[in-house]
């Protein structure tokens, strides 16, 4: 049965909470997720669908965010290969493009060695713009870099984390707007009323 009192609540199932959830649970917390409809139903499938490091915090100087985010990466890459993947990306300098060519250049070397090596890029040939990107206006276009970084499916990377949080008694809780109300006591609170027809443990 469930328990009468958790030690934290999540609102809302999409990654950061399924992810919260996940780790909260793993550290032996007893955890209540809570998303009035289906997990990744919201922002979370409605994403980039990029697994990346931030390219565009260099202009900032945040060197430690990206490398940690490229670390993270390239976690996920190995351990989910199913959810993400390496993908190409291409940006066009064209002569009114407030970064030149060059700065973007030396941008995509610094994300390269950021990364350790796995974020490959190279100038794209001007025979091969046409090819690679059909439809690409190619009026005062100066160059194309090509960049390595990753894309994901974004709900079923959120379902996936919600699945491995579920697998250490995380509980959701269901919360279609026509319910009535039930008590729900958190570790620490008094009882708060949430909307909530069922719970499933997994």
């Amino acid at each position: 049965m469930p328990p009468d009192e958790f030690d934290l609540c999540i609102v809302g199932g999409g990654i950061y909470g399924c992810g919260i959830a996940q780790a909260a649970a793993a550290s032996d917390y007893t955890t209540l997720l809570i998303e009035k409809g289906a997990l990744a139903s919201g922002t979370s499938s409605q994403s980039t669908k990029l697994i990346h490091g931030g390219l565009r915090y260099l202009e900032h100087a945040q060197l430690n965010l990206v490398r940690e985010s490229l670390q993270e990466r390239e976690i996920l890459l190995d351990i989910a290969p199913e959810l993400a993947s390496r993908e190409w990306f291409y940006i066009p300098v064209y002569r009114s493009s407030r970064r030149p060519g060059w700065m973007i250049g030396c941008g995509l070397m610094l994300y390269y060695l950021l990364s350790g090596g796995t974020s490959h890029f190279h100038r794209l040939p001007k025979r091969q713009w046409g090819k690679v990107l059909p439809g690409l206006k190619q009026e005062q276009l100066h160059s194309v870099w090509a960049y390595q970084d990753a894309a994901t499916d974004d709900a079923a990377l959120t379902r996936a984390v919600a699945e491995s949080a579920r697998s250490f008694a995380v509980i959701s809780v269901n919360i279609p707007n026509s319910s009535p109300p039930r008590q729900i006591r958190t570790a620490g609170t008094s009882n708060c009323p949430i909307r909530a027809i069922s719970m499933h443990v997994h």
